[in-house]
């Protein structure tokens, strides 16, 4: 699996701010407020990015699990190598602050999900309050260009429609 997505910081947080979080500590991806840092952890270690984000800037960020290690980057430049063993599985908080509320500190470009290679989601946001099938944006409102649906939350879990992120590939 390998996810990749463009974010663009707006502000200081005034906590953790996950471009991803499964709950856990063994599978996400947050920006920390005491260093501006891009954070991973996988297996319970976290491991900081050597790359501090500056307000209004855009970065792509790229993680992979394949053949049982996960690699992560800011911007193609490596910062985690290491062992994925465990995985996860149901609700994932997508741009989540850490107290549960949709991120208001950093923009999302654009968010994918490819398995085995192929892309099988492609989120872009979508401007609020705006209309698609019949449903009106909300603060985080996104169309997924895969599925041609529509997904939004006020809060902060995205279902991913009953997907699962797993990073055990084996």
């Amino acid at each position: 699996m390998k996810i990749e997505t463009k974010i663009k910081p707006l502000q200081n947080s005034n906590s953790y701010n996950y471009i991803y979080g499964t709950g856990s500590s063994n599978f996400e991806t947050y920006i920390a407020l005491n260093d501006s840092k891009l954070h991973f952890t996988s297996n319970n270690k976290t491991t900081a990015s050597n790359v501090t984000l500056k307000n209004n800037t855009s970065y792509t960020i790229t993680e992979e699990v394949k053949d049982g290690t996960m690699t992560a980057s800011v911007d193609g430049v490596e910062c985690i190598n290491e062992t994925a063993t465990e995985g996860t599985s149901g609700e994932v908080d997508l741009f989540a602050s850490a107290n549960g509320n949709c991120s208001g500190s950093f923009e999302v470009e654009y968010f994918k999900i490819y398995k085995d290679g192929e892309l099988v989601l492609d989120l872009i946001p979508i401007i609020t309050r705006k209309e698609y099938d019949g449903q009106t944006s909300e603060k985080q409102g996104f169309y997924d260009k895969i599925g041609k649906r529509f997904l939004y939350s006020n809060n902060k879990e995205f279902g991913l429609e009953g997907g699962v992120l797993n990073c055990n590939e084996n």
